[in-house]
């Protein structure tokens, strides 16, 4: 059985009528959704190495090294991510 058989027999199993195509409502939400949830793993990424540059300054005894810098850039970030 080829993949598209396989497709339509279950599109027909569950009961879709009608495929999305990029002029639907639904397919937009859903490449927005798509779009959002790789934008915040990237955050989430970002965040973590931070955090984990912040934890190797301060084991090097450097914790006080640019320590406004830090703090502004932790309070954007976490600020930035909020908003979304």
């Amino acid at each position: 059985m080829s993949y598209n058989e396989e497709v339509c027999r279950l599109e027909e199993e569950i009961g879709i009528e009608n495929r999305w195509t990029p002029a639907c409502r639904e397919y937009n939400d859903a490449l927005t959704m798509i779009s959002e949830r790789k934008y915040r793993k990237a955050l989430d990424h970002l965040e973590r190495l931070y955090v984990q540059r912040m934890f190797e300054l301060t084991k090097l005894g450097l914790g006080g090294v640019g320590a406004h810098f830090r703090h502004s850039s932790l309070y954007h970030l976490i600020n930035h991510s909020i908003r979304l």
